[in-house]
């Protein structure tokens, strides 16, 4: 990577400029051989309602999905960690 000079800016985009932009941009994804394409949403270029309400239920569902799976994965390692810990079982909610 070449090295600036002391004292001076960057004069705008540089060479790797444009493999940034596709890394950034999820469009650019190209599947691998043997793999077939990720299922998608319809694009949102209608802006549909329903599209939109569709989109925000699968977006909470994801979401509560992994903070659940979180929660029992922390849950599940503090109580390990305590047993070596303590040698003793964690307390638990009555």
């Amino acid at each position: 990577m070449p090295v600036r000079p002391r004292g001076t800016r960057n004069q705008g985009p540089g060479p790797h400029t444009n493999v940034l932009r596709l890394l950034r941009d999820p469009r650019s994804r190209l599947p691998t051989r043997g793999q077939a394409p990720a299922p998608r949403l319809p694009a949102r270029a209608g802006g549909k309602a329903e599209d939109m309400v569709l989109r925000k239920i699968l977006w909470s569902g994801l979401y509560a999905g992994l903070g659940a799976a979180a929660t029992i994965a922390a849950r599940r390692a503090a109580s390990s960690l305590w047993r070596i810990a303590t040698g003793e079982e964690p307390p638990a909610k009555r």
